[in-house]
């Protein structure tokens, strides 16, 4: 019979068990081979991002990927540019498993000072150099462009989502739909309908943003959004990566018998949007600014609650009508 100890261990294994073969051997700062000598400046929100280490491949499956959004010059002369390191590792030190039903995870550490990312075929280290600067390294083993590039943005997930915390910003696990000029970004469970929501609406004519991660920031009096390449199911048009929309709402998805909208306390507004920042609301040490993030942020955007019957009837509430170019003269 295990110990209670021995099944705790078995039912919480330690960091990076799960996909290290050695997860003691973990770097512990920036430092090893790069896959090469090249780099590209990428213009994500937080940036820009400075990419060294590169080979010629990656930077061309980069360059296609993330068309419009890199930059061969680099910006080495911008205090605020975050530097991402990238460096090749053994194949040998990752763990091979059947994907069959595979979801996926990460193994975060979360330290003062730095965060520990391991996942398939990924390793990351973000340092939090100090309070208004990132530098990022991404350990990856030799991958064909269909890996490499699903590893590159797993963790550079991760990093803009660290990233805008430190510009008073919040990556958020969201929908968001443009509205004329204007955007809406619905949070929710897993399964409280964001993707269906997106699909309902762009299929009645809605400009959809994400079905996974959108990004939410202050500009002076109001909150805006700017898409985001990491769509989920829904690729944002190239045209739209580089605009701003102002978001006057979230929303925060309940199914329900029909379509409404209703006003949240302060406190669950607060609690809302806390819970939808994917990687930072589970790190302690950023906890204090989470919050202080959260409660900037809703000063200048309201937070309420969409009961949502999974049809396109909630476009016809009268708050997403105002805003819709589908009605607009």
């Amino acid at each position: 019979m295990r110990t209670a100890a021995a099944r705790a261990s078995a039912e919480s294994p330690e960091f990076g068990e799960r996909f290290l073969e050695i997860p003691d051997l973990f770097p512990a700062r920036s430092s090893g081979e790069p896959l090469g000598p090249l780099g590209v400046s990428m213009g994500l929100p937080g940036g820009p991002y400075r990419v060294d280490g590169l080979g010629e491949e990656q930077l061309i499956w980069l360059q296609e990927q993330y068309r419009g959004l890199c930059s061969a010059e680099p910006e080495s002369d911008d205090v605020n540019e975050t530097t991402i390191r990238v460096f090749g590792v053994a194949s040998e030190d990752f763990r091979t498993f059947d994907l069959a039903g595979w979801v996926h995870t990460l193994d975060f550490d979360y330290q003062p000072h730095q965060v520990r990312v391991a996942g398939l075929n990924i390793m990351g280290l973000v340092e939090l150099v100090e309070p208004s600067k990132l530098v990022a390294s991404y350990f990856l083993p030799p991958l064909e462009r269909e890996h490499f590039l699903p590893a590159f943005e797993n963790l550079s997930r991760v990093v803009v989502a660290y990233r805008l915390l430190q510009t008073g910003g919040l990556l958020l696990h969201s929908a968001g739909l443009a509205f004329n000029g204007d955007a809406g970004l619905f949070v929710g469970r897993s399964g409280a309908g964001k993707s269906t929501l997106v699909g309902l609406a762009t299929g009645a004519g809605v400009v959809g943003l994400s079905d996974d991660l959108n990004i939410l920031q202050r500009v002076g009096d109001s909150a805006i959004t700017q898409p985001l390449p990491f769509a989920g199911d829904h690729p944002v048009a190239e045209e739209l990566l580089h605009r701003t929309l102002t978001v006057p709402a979230v929303y925060r998805l309940e199914q329900s018998p029909g379509h409404a909208i209703i006003d949240l306390s302060p406190a669950r507004a607060l609690a809302t949007l806390m819970a939808s920042a994917p990687s930072v609301n589970c790190d302690p040490h950023r906890a204090p600014a989470l919050e202080e993030v959260a409660e900037s942020l809703l000063e200048v955007v309201a937070v309420r609650q969409l009961d949502f019957a999974k049809d396109p009837g909630f476009l016809e509430l009268a708050e997403f009508r105002r805003h819709d170019q589908r009605h607009a003269d």
